[in-house]
């Protein structure tokens, strides 16, 4: 099953993002903030990456331009509470998808699965 790491620094979100995704079978790791989602992506493969936009030390943005140098095959889904971020705004840091809070887990699940689909494994 795929391998997806959840970056977000609300532990309320990170946590039940992770245990519904795990519930559809999906392995899943969860890191609070971009910094510690750059060590995991230096350790370990990840077939997804899913992270929030603003968050402490390194930011949502960040992270994309770290996994988009780095990682360039691992699509990322951001996540964002601010209805002002544009989904073309997204699209063209390189973004899979945007995902607006509050969310509803089906509809994530829909993004998540399609993102994949993309990739071959």
């Amino acid at each position: 099953m795929p391998k997806i790491l959840i970056v977000e620094d609300n532990r309320l979100t990170r946590t039940t993002l992770g245990q519904f995704l795990r519930g559809k079978g999906y392995t899943v790791e969860l890191a609070e903030d971009g910094a510690q989602a750059i060590s995991l992506l230096n350790e370990d493969a990840f077939d997804l990456v899913i992270s929030d936009i603003v968050m402490p030390k390194v930011n949502g943005w960040d992270l994309l331009a770290h996994v988009g140098t780095n990682l360039p095959d691992t699509p990322v889904l951001l996540m964002t509470a601010y209805t002002q971020v544009q989904p073309s705004q997204a699209q063209s840091h390189k973004t899979s998808d945007l995902i607006f809070k509050p969310f509803d887990l089906g509809n994530v699940l829909c993004k998540v699965e399609q993102t994949l689909g993309l990739k071959k494994f």
